[in-house]
């Protein structure tokens, strides 16, 4: 639930903004947003994000997922190009491993499509 996970990653943000995970409530802020077709929001998350860590790969999967349903090829490549500089076996198999946990198979159809426009490897 997107807008549910927004609400609750808000609100955690408000009642603790010392203690909590910037860095990982940035992260699934960003993600929420790329299911709800917020691209823009998932991408300005995301930096956020890698802001914190630069080398968060969830981060940098989403950013460079959003980036390329944005169309904004050269930052989604740039974006991936950082992402296999961290890992450089990192491909759509490994990816769709880590996806099995959703529940709703569209989550994961569209962040395999938005990382294959960002021209991850098989």
């Amino acid at each position: 639930d997107p807008e549910g996970a927004l609400e609750h990653l808000a609100r955690s943000m408000r009642l603790s903004p010392v203690g909590h995970d910037a860095t990982r409530s940035a992260t699934a802020s960003a993600h929420a947003c790329f299911y709800l077709d917020r691209y823009d929001e998932a991408l300005a998350w995301a930096n956020r994000a890698l802001k914190g860590d630069p080398t968060m790969h969830a981060a940098l999967r989403i950013a460079a997922a959003s980036a390329a349903f944005l169309g904004q090829d050269e930052l989604a490549t740039q974006t991936r190009m950082r992402l296999m500089a961290i890992d450089p076996s990192f491909n759509m198999s490994r990816l769709e491993s880590l996806m099995a946990t959703y529940s709703r198979p569209e989550f994961p159809a569209k962040y395999v499509e938005g990382l294959r426009r960002a021209g991850l490897p098989n």
